[in-house]
Formats: C-alpha cells, sequence, structure tokens
C-alpha cells in the first residue's frame, strides 16, 4: 500500500492552486484581448462562457481607480491580485516544501 506523506500533499494542493491561478490568468488576458474587437457577440458561445467566468471578479475592482482616457484599470489590479497570491503559494505557503 502506498501512501502519501503530508508534505506531498501539500505540494500537490500548492501546485494546484498555482495552477488553477495561472488557467485565470490565461483566461482573463484572453478576455481582455477580444474586447479590441467590437464584432465579438458576447451573448454567444463560447464568448458568454468566458465573460460569465471573468467578469463577476474583474467588476469586483471597478471603481478603484477612476477611468483615465476611457481607459478602465481594474483588470490590471486583478492580474496584479492573482499574481500575488500566485507568489505567496509558490514561495510562502509552507516553505518546507520543494
Amino acid at each position: 500500500m502506498n501512501t502519501l506523506s503530508t508534505k506531498e500533499i501539500l505540494f500537490f494542493i500548492r501546485e494546484s492552486i498555482n495552477q488553477i491561478i495561472e488557467i485565470y490568468v490565461i483566461l482573463i488576458l484572453i478576455k481582455l484581448g477580444l474586447t479590441w474587437f467590437p464584432i465579438i457577440p458576447w451573448y454567444r458561445q463560447p464568448f458568454y462562457a468566458l465573460e460569465t467566468m471573468i467578469d463577476p471578479y474583474l467588476n469586483l475592482f471597478k471603481g478603484i481607480f477612476p477611468l483615465v482616457l476611457n481607459l478602465d484599470f481594474s483588470p490590471i489590479i486583478g492580474l496584479l491580485l492573482l499574481q500575488a497570491v500566485s507568489l505567496f503559494f509558490k514561495y510562502k505557503f509552507i516553505p518546507f516544501i520543494s
């Protein structure tokens, strides 16, 4: 019988969280890239699914900074926060895991 040690389980949890964050960052970047194309039908799949996954998170940061030249900086704040959480889990979360 092969049992996993606590260290292996924590390593798996840490790496899983980092992978989920990385995938979410990629989805945010895809949505931001697609917003430059006004012809995108956001009410049709797969764009609707992308919008419903990403917009609730980005809406948390709307209004923190006012629009400057009609540019919304909430995605930058959201991406920075995700990267900070990822770095925390990578370097500070259970530091004895390597």
